[in-house]
């Protein structure tokens, strides 16, 4: 974790000041850090793709639409579906950017490209916004059977460090009920038996 961030970042960017000042900078990713499935190592030449397909997995990575997913919390969006055509233009722009070379020498159709990357892109941000959905729901429940718990709790206090005795207060009941119950104490610990 750096800068309070999850993840692996972009990769690390160095700095050189004995002779550059701080002019020359540059940035170096590990596999972890890569965009795209590229299986050699990174080439004067373009890779050519025989088909729309294979670029695509090569290109649209999950990495790379998680990087697209960062860009919305960046500006501050929610990952919600009304943002979606954020994170698919973010998406398309970085793809074309990184990979005009590679669709030019493959002789792919940017219109077709595009919207394959479109396709495929609306569905696994679909699946992110089901996990996320999921995950909230999960979280509702907890947050829901902790706040009745609190509440539960708030309720219930000991009547006098005498009687050891145990009472609620509800909103009916007279202030200092019983409930079934009372503290123990002795050699060992305190124990609440109900």
């Amino acid at each position: 974790m750096y800068f309070n961030q999850k993840g692996t970042g972009e990769g690390v960017v160095w700095t050189e000041w004995l002779q550059s000042f701080g002019i020359l900078s540059f940035k170096v990713k590990g596999q972890e850090h890569s965009v795209t499935k590229s299986r050699q190592i990174a080439s004067i030449s373009t890779e050519i793709f025989a088909n729309i397909q294979d670029f695509i997995e090569y290109a649209c990575t999950e990495n790379r639409m998680h990087q697209s997913l960062d860009y919305l919390r960046e500006i501050q969006l929610d990952v919600e579906i009304d943002n979606i055509e954020t994170f698919l233009e973010w998406l398309v722009i970085d793809i074309k950017k990184e990979e005009t070379n590679t669709i030019k020498n493959s002789n792919l159709n940017q219109k077709e490209v595009v919207s394959t990357i479109i396709s495929k892109a609306t569905d696994w941000f679909e699946k992110q916004l089901t996990k996320n959905n999921v995950q909230i729901k999960f979280l509702s429940q907890k947050l829901s059977h902790f706040l009745t718990f609190i509440d539960h709790m708030s309720n219930i206090y000991v009547s006098n460090e005498n009687s050891h005795q145990i009472m609620r207060r509800s909103p009916g009941a007279r202030e200092g009920t019983p409930i079934v119950g009372e503290i123990q104490s002795g050699s060992g610990p305190t124990r609440l038996i109900i």
